[in-house]
């Protein structure tokens, strides 16, 4: 039995006489009983992690009082955690949902979109939760974040990214998400390229709000802070798709404004997907740091050398270096939108000028995955008939 004693964090503890058959399972409802405490409310802040949870009441109750026994049973395990992906239908999205489908059964993946019809009609045959939300829409939020801590924010590729990411981090401070995931460039903030400046600007919100008290979704305990975690990303080896239309029309051509001996960081998609699910999956060692994701520089020649040798397409491929312009006009050809062809262009042009800078940049891929970073020769293989 314990004393009397003084009210915090909104409850008040009184009498309690428990007992421990084992300290690591899970809290008998029957406990919220003992406790004075709504058994929803007690469930729903248990859930959410359940060692934390045991850890952290029985620290506060030796604080709080002279005399007390704890009681636990294992009448019910702990729930899978939930892991969200928002937005589920963008491509580092897709890219760490499958990655997150390889833990099976031991977590919940919830793909979040903004549209119904962004929907993959496979996400339902695999157990993938989906939910129509807009952070531009706070009320539909609660939802989104229920029962989770570690959400990937694929950020979006618009112009009012930053603001968007306010929104989004807003969300988290309001429903209990400590630990935001969030895609970023390599180099943000080093130079005057548009993405580089916005990516900064995101950047520069989660540092801003970092620290910031985190509510708990049934419990406001005080103790939980904002911890983003921020993925820095080279240019995807994908992005090349955006070249196929004129490698098709130009007799094997690759146009791309590197010179001859300028190269630019690259990475598989699906590493960056791996990197950001594994990060969700046990995010606490990477809390509030800044990771690369980046495979090294590639020149043209090792582009179009790869794919010749790899058979991307019967004739091989030569690279043609060619001014910004024309790899905008031929970017804004394959139906890439203006602004996006303009500025991704200029990123690539920033990499190539600032090489021996970007070169220096260490990759923490293989400190995440434990493994190298996939080669681009493995991409060019995957390209056999595509071309």
């Amino acid at each position: 039995y314990s004393e009397p004693c003084c009210d915090r964090s909104r409850w008040s503890l009184r009498h309690m006489h428990v007992h421990t058959p084992d300290a690591a399972s899970s809290i008998n409802t029957g406990c919220s009983q003992f406790l004075g405490l709504d058994t929803i409310f007690w469930r729903s802040w248990y859930n959410k992690a359940a060692r934390k949870c045991v850890q952290a009441f029985y620290f506060h109750a030796n604080q709080w009082y002279t005399s007390i026994t704890f009681i636990m049973f294992n009448d019910k395990p702990p729930e899978k955690p939930v892991i969200v992906v928002f937005t589920g239908n963008s491509n580092v999205g897709t890219a760490a949902i499958d990655r997150l489908l390889e833990y099976g059964d031991d977590i919940v993946i919830r793909a979040v979109v903004r549209k119904a019809k962004n929907a993959d009609p496979k996400w339902e045959s695999l157990g993938i939760e989906t939910l129509i939300a807009d952070v531009r829409r706070p009320a539909q939020l609660q939802k989104v974040f229920d029962k989770s801590n570690a959400v990937l924010w694929a950020t979006p590729c618009t112009q009012d990214r930053a603001e968007l990411t306010e929104k989004f981090l807003q969300g988290c401070i309001d429903h209990g998400i400590d630990f935001p995931v969030i895609i970023s460039v390599l180099d943000a903030g080093g130079g005057d390229a548009v993405h580089l400046k916005t990516f900064a600007d995101v950047e520069g919100v989660a540092h801003k709000l970092a620290g910031k008290k985190v509510k708990e979704q049934f419990w406001d305990t005080g103790k939980q802070e904002l911890q983003p975690i921020i993925l820095r990303c080279a240019q995807f080896y994908e992005n090349l798709y955006g070249h196929f239309p004129t490698l098709r029309q130009g007799q094997g051509k690759l146009y791309l404004p590197l010179k001859m001996d300028g190269r630019m960081p690259a990475v598989s998609l699906k590493d960056v997907g791996a990197c950001a699910a594994d990060i969700l999956f046990t995010p606490e060692p990477w809390a509030n740091q800044t990771l690369n994701i980046t495979a090294g520089m590639f020149s043209g020649g090792d582009y179009t050398r790869s794919m010749t040798m790899q058979g991307s397409r019967a004739g091989g491929v030569t690279f043609e270096p060619v001014d910004e312009s024309v790899a905008v006009n031929a970017l804004k050809v394959a139906g890439m939108v203006d602004w996006i062809a303009e500025a991704n262009i200029e990123l690539l042009i920033h990499y190539r000028d600032n090489g021996d800078k970007i070169g220096r940049i260490e990759s923490d891929v293989e400190r995440i995955l434990g493994r190298k970073p996939k080669p681009f020769a493995e991409f060019a293989k995957s390209l056999r008939g595509v071309l």
